[in-house]
């Protein structure tokens, strides 16, 4: 499972800002007492551009998995930069349908 998104971080200063970036890819999630804990998370955040972010989420992807037979659900607002095109490039080298919410 993979989730993306931009966050804005106000500054200390009057109207400086900037975005984050963060990706997480995760296997799937443990039961902890009431709450949930995800199994071999990995985030990536970065203050770059969305294409340099992406980049490096494909890097990190095919870096630690051989996607091949993997099944890849992603989840994401849909933002500008956060659409499903980006997942499907990001997890291309799967042979399995990627699903990919947006909302």
């Amino acid at each position: 499972m993979t989730e993306a998104d931009g966050t804005y971080v106000r500054g200390l200063q009057k109207k400086t800002h900037m975005e984050v970036e963060h990706f997480i890819m995760y296997e799937g999630w443990e039961q902890n007492g009431k709450r949930r804990r995800l199994v071999n998370s990995y985030a990536v955040m970065t203050t770059t551009n969305v294409n340099d972010f992406w980049d490096q989420a494909i890097a990190v992807a095919e870096s630690r998995y051989d996607l091949t037979h993997t099944q890849v659900v992603a989840n994401s607002d849909g933002g500008a930069g956060y659409g499903e095109e980006r997942f499907k490039e990001a997890f291309s080298g799967s042979r399995k349908p990627i699903f990919v919410q947006l909302g």
